[in-house]
């Protein structure tokens, strides 16, 4: 079939904007077309029936997902008709009825008991891999949104100074991201693993701005880390301690590429998403399974090298020389494996449990963990209650709350600082904000 538009590799959403053909949007979409086409072969089979009227409808509201899918989040209110509560409503009225009929929940079906039957199979595994594909997109809109909140908020708007060329620190690869020329070269690497490894590579995922991501087939996400991310060095040996027990799985490993194929995780929702109490009782959980006592001869960095290597000198801000103080009045653990950068957009469900993503393991102490928990998520302004709660449950949960405010301190003015002297300080950044609550 052709548009006669011609084709540069992009193609068009409702509304005036194109995109390239890659785009998880687009991806989307056509899963979408390929479960209406399964959903239609099952309806054919069952004509003038009411399993054929119950399908006709679903293709209905699948069209309705689809159209709100194509259509740019600005455009959305042009739509004349959109899925709603009632729709849902509808659909759960259904599912009832089959499920007073066909009592087989909890029980494995093997597809092919008869011609309909085994298109409906073919159809629902379609549509749950569509679904699969609007949750990654949803969940990507979500960050860029909260990414783009917080550079409006840190005042990082079109006539602030662009990135350097090309990144040759940690300190500078965290202080902007990938830039375009190191984003390429991780491109080309993945390209060269995934080839020898016999991948499929998908379009790179726009929300991973510290290293190169990308699906890898249907079950796994390929990462690239940069030389430059020192503290990443050491993701690959954190997750195959863990061994998938409250954080990814590692499925293979390059070291000398510094190339991580991971299990991907299914639905992937971030605890961004949910509810506050939600969110705190998922990091309460992955903490618990991820807090282990250091193997013997454990070569991750000590959280005592982290604190001498980014707290600055008490000339550089007016919070530096409390921070310092409340980290000399305490003696430092250094017995667990701990993840170093604990927060809401690094707990992801998987099935229906809550595990870690992207570790950055040391070996400290679990109350050394939770201070990002308490500024994030991006795009949220922390406010002294919800300190203060979030702190509260995690001593409830069995860590000292104490030693949570003296971390949060220490590690909010190292984190909240920019890493590289002479740049702009921000009072604002919501990691300040916690220790002056503290304070």
């Amino acid at each position: 079939m052709t548009t006669r538009t011609g084709d540069g590799g992009e193609t068009s959403l409702f509304g005036k904007g194109r995109v390239r053909k890659t785009d998880p949007r687009i991806e989307a979409l056509g899963d979408l077309d390929e479960a209406q086409s399964a959903i239609g072969v099952a309806r054919a089979m069952a004509p003038k029936s009411t399993l054929g009227r119950e399908l006709l409808e679903l293709q209905r509201g699948l069209y309705l997902a689809m159209s709100e899918v194509a259509t740019p989040a600005e455009d959305q209110a042009r739509l004349p008709k959109r899925l709603d509560a009632a729709a849902v409503e509808t659909l759960d009225g259904v599912l009832d009825a089959v499920r007073r009929t066909a009592r087989i929940e909890g029980q494995f079906v093997v597809p092919g008991e008869n011609a309909v039957s085994a298109a409906l199979d073919q159809a629902r595994t379609v549509a749950r891999r569509a679904e699969r594909r609007v949750v990654e997109c949803v969940d990507a809109g979500l960050r860029a949104r909260a990414e783009r909140r917080q550079e409006r908020d840190e005042g990082q708007d079109d006539d602030a100074e662009p990135p350097p060329p090309e990144a040759v620190t940690d300190e500078v690869l965290w202080d902007h991201g990938m830039s375009p020329a190191l984003a390429a070269r991780m491109e080309r690497i993945a390209i060269e693993v995934a080839a020898e490894w016999g991948l499929r590579l998908g379009p790179r995922i726009a929300s991973g701005r510290y290293s190169y991501v990308a699906p890898a087939g249907e079950d796994a996400i390929l990462k690239v880390i940069p030389p430059e991310d020192e503290s990443a060095s050491q993701q690959a040996g954190a997750l195959a301690f863990w061994a998938g027990d409250g954080a990814a799985r590692l499925l293979r490993h390059d070291p000398a590429r510094r190339a991580l194929l991971l299990e991907r995780l299914v639905p992937g929702t971030e605890a961004s998403v949910v509810s506050e109490d939600e969110a705190i009782a998922a990091a309460i959980a992955v903490g618990r399974r991820i807090w282990r006592t250091a193997p013997t001869g454990t070569t991750y960095p000590a959280i005592t090298d982290d604190v001498g290597r980014y707290l600055p000198p008490d000339t550089t801000y007016e919070l530096v020389p409390a921070a310092r103080r409340a980290y000399a009045a305490m003696v430092p653990r250094a017995d667990t494996v701990i993840h170093a950068d604990l927060h809401h957009h690094n707990i992801l469900r998987r099935g229906d449990e809550w595990v870690v993503i992207d570790p950055k393991p040391m070996v400290g102490e679990p109350e050394y963990d939770i201070p990002p928990f308490l500024w994030n998520p991006l795009g949220t302004s922390p406010t002294r209650a919800r300190t203060e709660r979030r702190i509260r449950a995690f001593a409830d949960a069995g860590l000292d709350g104490d030693r949570i405010r003296t971390w949060a301190i220490v590690r909010g003015v190292m984190l909240g600082l920019p890493s590289a002297p002479g740049h702009r300080i921000d009072p604002d950044r919501p990691q300040l904000q916690v220790v002056r609550q503290l304070l």
